[in-house]
């Protein structure tokens, strides 16, 4: 069915309050891709007999865990059956469709015996999808099981014979010895033509349950929402992380949708950084297997979200560091976000780059705690773009050097306009060769002026701390300190 512009274009007071953290205006990929979901059946890729199973494929820092719990949040507020499930939380489990039958049964209980066949429905899939899960464990079990006593198969033979020796007093022959051999084997036949029939029966039985479970599953849902012919609203469940999960965990994942939720009233959305969901099939299959056309056998449709903007990347980013961090960052103009933004320009950095100087930038700060004058952005932030871009920091006249780039990267200043990449430059050369004070200085104009300012900050700071005395200034110590922060690497991208 279409549903009505209300309901998904004309976002309400409360769902802008939803997305009211939205730096990368994900709120409009979600508006656009609920009109799809909800509109699906006329997809003509699509199959109506089964889930629809859109892979959502950005980068780390694009935004994903945003998108699928504000798309959530949005869902419940209009009246959709929806569950958010991270399984890099639950990939503890066996078998992934326990944590996701317990996500959907958060979702159903509510409407247990507020509406009619309801509670039948869902008893009888929960019923199936348990018996599914159990036969899982008991394959799991047996298949080690038999790991075990194919191996010592010889070492029970053995056995045999030494317990015959134990109980004798005369040397076996070659015949005793044979006929225990015939009659192990026997008995190890008579087991495996059991065990044939008991698989032969689990298998139809598994058939049995996965046809249950699906019946039930599509009768739940349009019993919760009263449905009609044409009414296709469906159950939502977004799967977050799956990248992150162990690759045994994530295929097992994948397998379990598209096997037992071929269900045409079921709708999962799945966000993944695909490059690294290809690493983990490749991790179970092998490195020369085909894992992109593997994993395109389980999605109905991707949605690639689009690059964020540098300035709103950076932003992002520079929005989820802790207040500590914030203040103990000292910008030479009033939104320190975006004068890290405009040296990322300056030094064309990748959003990757931008991500790693961002991550330098925090750990300094958290490093050197509150004992320390304030962090000079306007020294660091070109500092760190040159470690970014493979400079050492080692020598004081290559660091100069590094900084001189064609073009300006210009902030204003009391009496003019200051080019941060020269005044860095400058910098570098003063504070390598030991400057105190700002009479030291050979710098003049504007580049005095923020000298001056830098280096009083700091006395400042010395002066509330009761510390009295000539120092370096504690920019000297930067190029250190980034080489040292630079060995930090955040472990959303490993």
């Amino acid at each position: 069915m279409l549903i009505r512009s209300e309901g998904v274009s004309n976002m309400t007071c409360e769902e802008n309050d939803i997305w009211k953290d939205d730096l990368f205006d994900r709120k409009a990929d979600a508006t656009f891709l609920l009109g799809l979901l909800i509109n699906r059946r006329h997809l003509s890729t699509y199959s109506r007999d089964s889930a629809f199973v859109l892979n959502v494929d950005a980068d780390w820092g694009a935004g994903k865990t945003f998108f699928l719990k504000r798309f959530h949040q949005n869902l419940e507020k209009l009246k959709f059956l929806s569950c958010y499930i991270n399984t890099w939380e639950d990939d503890f489990a066996d078998d992934p469709l326990v944590p996701i039958i317990s996500s959907i049964d958060k979702v159903i209980k509510p409407h247990i015996g507020r509406k009619l066949g309801v509670k039948n429905a869902w008893v009888k899939a929960k019923q199936a999808g348990a018996t599914l899960a159990v036969d899982l464990f008991a394959a799991t079990a047996k298949r080690a099981f038999s790991s075990i006593t194919g191996a010592a198969t010889e070492e029970i033979i053995d056995s045999a014979r030494d317990r015959f020796n134990e109980g004798s007093t005369q040397m076996p022959t070659e015949n005793n010895i044979r006929d225990a051999e015939r009659a192990t084997t026997n008995m190890v036949g008579k087991s495996i033509d059991a065990y044939a029939e008991k698989l032969v029966k689990s298998f139809e039985q598994k058939k049995k349950s996965v046809s249950v479970f699906r019946e039930n599953i599509e009768l739940t849902i349009d019993c919760v929402y009263k449905k009609t012919a044409l009414d296709d609203r469906p159950l939502f469940v977004l799967i977050d992380e799956l990248d992150r999960c162990r690759p045994d965990y994530a295929i097992r994942t994948l397998e379990r949708i598209k096997h037992l939720f071929s269900v045409k009233n079921v709708v999962f959305v799945i966000a993944t950084n695909n490059d690294q969901l290809r690493h983990s099939v490749c991790a179970v299959y092998g490195e020369n297997f085909d894992s992109l056309h593997y994993l395109s056998r389980f999605f109905t449709s991707v949605y690639y979200f689009d690059e964020p903007e540098l300035h709103d990347f950076v932003d992002g980013i520079f929005y989820r560091f802790s207040k500590t961090v914030k203040d103990s960052l000292y910008s030479p103009i009033d939104n320190a976000s975006e004068f890290i933004a405009t040296g990322c320009e300056y030094y064309r950095l990748s959003l990757r780059q931008c991500e790693r100087l961002m991550l330098i930038i925090e750990v300094i700060a958290i490093s050197r705690g509150r004992e320390n004058p304030p962090i000079e952005l306007g020294y660091l932030v070109p500092l760190v773009a040159l470690f970014v871009l493979g400079s050492r920091l080692q020598d004081s006249d290559l660091v100069a050097r590094a900084f001189q780039r064609k073009g300006q990267w210009e902030i204003p200043s009391r009496l003019g306009r200051i080019n941060v990449a020269v005044l860095a430059e400058e910098i570098s050369r003063e504070i390598h060769a030991g400057i105190i004070g700002v009479e030291d200085s050979k710098s003049s104009g504007e580049n005095i002026e923020w000298l001056k300012g830098a280096i009083g900050r700091e006395q400042q700071f010395y002066a509330r701390s009761g510390v009295s005395g000539n120092f370096h200034s504690a920019m000297h110590g930067y190029p250190a300190l980034v080489r040292k922060a630079g060995r930090v690497t955040s472990g959303q991208n490993h």
